[in-house]
Formats: structure tokens, sequence, C-alpha cells
């Protein structure tokens, strides 16, 4: 795989994930009790996030795993959420993603 190919994966992860982890952070604070109008966090920290977290998964063989526990802890040391909260802003912001990858690329490729 060549250069122009990495880039333009951890180009299209990072933006896919922040939108997503966005979405998935306003709905943990609607489960949390939170109103709408607040945050976790700051757009930029997510995108920061999601950056580590998509750099991690370029590493051979254990890319996947390492973006996981990544993306967790630098979720919990940026937001200060607990760990339900996290887990349903993943599990949302995954869920998203993966909804765009099975009924939006099919249509665009």
């Amino acid at each position: 795989m060549d250069i122009v190919s990495i880039v333009m994966i951890v180009f299209a992860d990072l933006l896919l994930s922040s939108i997503f982890l966005w979405l998935g952070m306003k709905v943990a604070s609607l489960y949390a009790g939170m109103p709408l109008s607040t945050a976790y966090c700051s757009f930029f920290s997510v995108i920061k996030v999601c950056f580590l977290s998509a750099l991690c998964r370029l590493i051979p063989y254990v890319g996947v795993i390492a973006s996981w526990i990544a993306l967790f802890y630098l979720l919990k040391k940026e937001t200060e959420a607990e760990i339900g909260e996290l887990l349903i802003m993943v599990l949302v912001s995954k869920a998203f993603a993966l909804a765009t990858i099975f009924f939006v690329f099919p249509l665009v490729f």
C-alpha cells in the first residue's frame, strides 16, 4: 500500500470517527441527564483523540486493539466521563460508522 492510500484512509477514519463520536457524546449526555447544549469536551479534543486512535490503527498486527485502547484511554482523559458513558459514546459512534459504511459507501462507489 502506498503512502497516499494510507494518508487517505487515516483522513477518512479521522473525519468519520470525529463526527460520529461527537454524535455519540450528545447521546451519552442525554443518557446522563445533561442538557443537550452541554458537551463533555470540545470538538477539537474529539479530533485529537480520533487522530491518535487512527494513528494507532496503523501499527501492524495489533493496530486495531491498540486503537481501541487508545480511544478509551484518551476519551477518559479528555472527558472525565464514567465508563458507562464512554461505552455509550463509542458504541453509538461505531454503530453510526458501520451504518454509513454499509448504506452510504455502496451508493457512492
